[in-house]
């Protein structure tokens, strides 16, 4: 349903005398740019699958945080470690 009023939005409509607004996404898309799906239809840039990727506009603030939190779990690495940090040198103590 619009949202009627003065929020933050992205777009509005004027139909007679009532303002009809959009509230903008406060979420930002994973989106990299790198659009490649994988063999298990795994986005390389994002991490999201097709139906996330395609739902992502329609999805409330709360489905893009957990579309996100999906996201980064599909690419984080395979071998358990959540070190996203790429190094060339082996950790010391």
């Amino acid at each position: 349903m619009p949202t009627r009023g003065t929020e933050t939005c992205r777009g509005f409509f004027v139909n007679g005398s009532t303002t009809i607004m959009r509230k903008q996404s406060v979420v930002e898309s994973p989106c990299t740019g790198v659009c490649t799906l994988d063999d298990q239809g795994v986005c390389a840039g994002c991490g999201r699958l097709m139906d996330e990727i395609v739902r992502w506009s329609a999805a409330s603030v709360s489905e893009q945080h957990d579309i996100r939190e999906r996201a980064a779990r599909r690419r984080r690495p395979k071998d358990g470690n959540d070190d996203l940090s790429i190094s060339s040198e082996p950790n010391l103590p």
